[in-house]
C-alpha cells in the first residue's frame, strides 16, 4: 500500500520536472531567436542598408567602340575591332571569408595568377561597389562557362570589349602604333578627360596621336 502511494507521489513530481524543463527550453530558444533577430535588424541593419544603397547607385559605364582605321581612300581597312569580352569584379560584393577562394577559381578560369588579381584589386578597393576590370580579351566560351556557374563567382561580371585587329603589319606597323589598357600613372593625368580604369589608350603612332578622336 505504501509502495503504491509513494509511486503515485512521484508521478506528479516527474511531470512537473518535465514541464519545467520544457518551459526552460522554450524560453532559451526564444532568447536565442530574439538576440539573433536583434543582431540582424540592429547590428547588421546599417551595413545591409549601406550595401543596398551602394548597389542602387552603382554606375556601369558602357564605353564606346574604338574607331577603325582605313587607308586614305577609305577602301581598305587597316585596323578593325574584333568581338571580345572583359571580366570585371565588384569588390564590395565579395565577403572577406570567400575572397581568396574566389581569386583562386577566377585565376584558373582566366589563366592568370592570384597575384595578378590581387594587383588589380588591392585591399584598399575591397569596399568599392564599382566594377574593376580583371582581364580583357576573353572569348565567348569562357563567358558562357562563367554565366553557367555564376553562383560560384560572387561579385564577378563581364562586358563587351572589342580588341584591335591590325590587318596591316608591314611597313605601316610603326606608323599605326598600338593600344593598351590605361596604367595607374596615366589615369592620374587623364582622369578629368573622361578616362577610367579599363579604358583602352593609344600608346604609339596614329593610335596615340588621334586617341581622343578614335
Amino acid at each position: 500500500m505504501s509502495l503504491e502511494l509513494s509511486s503515485g507521489l512521484r508521478k506528479p513530481s516527474f511531470v512537473k520536472r518535465r514541464v519545467i524543463f520544457l518551459f526552460v527550453s522554450i524560453s532559451l530558444s526564444f532568447v536565442f531567436l530574439s538576440s539573433h533577430l536583434f543582431i540582424l535588424q540592429v547590428v547588421k541593419g546599417l551595413e545591409y542598408k549601406r550595401r543596398a544603397q551602394a548597389v542602387a547607385r552603382r554606375q556601369m559605364p558602357i564605353p564606346a567602340q574604338r574607331g577603325e582605321i582605313y587607308d586614305r581612300r577609305y577602301d581598305m581597312p587597316l585596323v578593325v575591332n574584333r568581338d571580345s569580352f572583359a571580366v570585371d569584379m565588384i569588390p564590395g560584393e565579395v565577403g572577406d571569408n570567400e575572397r581568396q577562394e574566389l581569386f583562386r577559381k577566377l585565376g584558373i578560369l582566366l589563366n592568370i595568377t592570384v597575384e595578378e588579381i590581387e594587383k588589380r584589386v588591392p585591399p584598399r578597393y575591397y569596399h568599392l561597389y564599382q566594377p574593376i576590370e580583371i582581364k580583357s580579351g576573353i572569348d565567348f566560351e569562357t563567358i558562357a562557362y562563367l554565366g553557367e556557374h555564376i553562383e560560384e563567382f560572387t561579385g564577378v561580371t563581364w562586358h563587351n570589349k572589342p580588341v584591335r585587329s591590325y590587318l596591316e603589319m608591314g611597313t605601316l606597323a610603326h606608323v599605326i602604333g598600338y593600344v593598351g589598357d590605361i596604367t595607374r600613372e596615366e589615369i592620374q593625368v587623364l582622369y578629368n578627360r573622361g578616362y577610367s580604369f579599363g579604358t583602352v589608350l593609344g600608346k604609339n603612332g596614329i593610335e596615340k596621336q588621334y586617341d581622343e578622336v578614335l
